[in-house]
């Protein structure tokens, strides 16, 4: 059962599950952390730290606030992280995203990071049938 690891910075605002935003500033922040997902793992792909991985996997997704200050609610992150396991749709890492392919995804939340905007660090396992 292997094991990967996607650590990327924030590129911008982070989706919140509770934000009541109009559907262009919304859309434009779910292309973009889409988009920095695909990235990012096209990019570690490339240097051989993720490999493209056809069966079921779970994903265990830390959140990395920029900031110890105020209640955290990792959570309501959930539209970013799906952004970017979209993201890895479109990089060829994951098959789908489908239930069939992504078993299980956690929440929590990892230590503070001092990357302005705060960090995602995906874990991904596969899981063997």
């Amino acid at each position: 059962m292997a094991e990967y690891t996607l650590d990327m910075p924030a590129p911008d605002t982070w989706l919140n599950s509770n934000d009541r935003m109009k559907w262009q500033p919304r859309h434009r922040l779910t292309r973009t952390w889409r988009h920095a997902g695909q990235t990012w793992a096209l990019a570690a792909l490339r240097r051989g730290d993720l490999a493209r991985i056809t069966g079921p996997v779970e994903i265990v997704a830390a959140v990395r606030r920029d900031t110890a200050r105020g209640r955290s609610d990792a959570a309501n992150r959930y539209p970013t992280v799906k952004a970017v396991v979209d993201g890895l749709v479109d990089a060829g890492v994951l098959v789908d995203d489908s239930d069939r392919y992504v078993t299980s995804l956690k929440m929590v939340a990892g230590p503070t990071t001092t990357t302005v905007g705060g960090r995602l660090v995906l874990t991904i396992r596969e899981v063997t049938e």
